[in-house]
């Protein structure tokens, strides 16, 4: 995780919790083979894998709950759904992404919402 052009006080935060999450939590997770949410940004998943879920992971919801599943925390549900197929979810440490994350507090809050909605899913 390097960000080279910290905005404010809200990219410099996320960039220390980004670090600090990938560097201990997922590491933690992936030595058990099992990281609980892998980002978008950070996510690679083999065909065989996803295949036959995708008619869960696809649907329209029906609910707000569903909703909150598909559509707010998609990340997270897709792994929980990969994982309880039988397949280990590990962190390649030298693996690399770009992400912009938010800069303001609004846009900070709206991510931070769909985050909670979904860890508590």
């Amino acid at each position: 995780v390097r960000n080279r052009s910290f905005q404010n006080i809200f990219t410099l935060a996320q960039a220390y919790e980004y670090l600090i999450n990938h560097m201990l939590a997922k590491s933690a997770e992936s030595h058990y083979g099992i990281v609980l949410c892998c980002p978008g940004a950070w996510c690679m998943y083999r065909v065989e894998a996803v295949e036959s879920l995708l008619p869960k992971y696809c649907g329209k919801p029906k609910s707000m709950r569903e909703f909150h599943r598909l559509e707010q925390g998609e990340d997270r549900y897709q792994n929980s759904l990969v994982l309880s197929s039988g397949w280990r979810a590990v962190l390649v440490k030298s693996s690399k992404a770009k992400t912009q994350v938010p800069s303001t507090l609004r846009r900070l809050t709206e991510q931070r919402r769909r985050w909670n909605n979904s860890t508590l899913e």
